[in-house]
């Protein structure tokens, strides 16, 4: 996400919007879609945690420098020219 900024605007409101809705309004909607079982749990689970592993992650990515990016880049190449021969 961090290098397509397009994903990024697309993604970015529907997850805030996810956030700033409580958890205990959408419980009641999810145990009606999904039933009272382990699914409607993990769906709850995964909305909860989703939002904050998507942020530290873009941000995270957008913190690194530019140094380091490219060296990133160069190893993986170097890494797959190995794999190759």
């Amino acid at each position: 996400m961090s290098q397509a900024k397009f994903l990024e605007r697309a993604i970015f409101p529907y997850m805030v919007t996810l956030q700033a809705i409580p958890i205990l309004a959408i419980v009641p909607l999810i145990s009606f879609w999904f039933g009272t079982g382990q699914t409607s749990r993990v769906v709850v689970c995964v909305i909860i945690s989703l939002f904050p592993i998507i942020v530290n992650t873009l941000f995270g990515l957008q913190s690194a420098e530019k140094v380091c990016m490219t060296s990133s880049l160069s190893i993986m190449q170097i890494d797959s020219r190995v794999l190759e021969s």
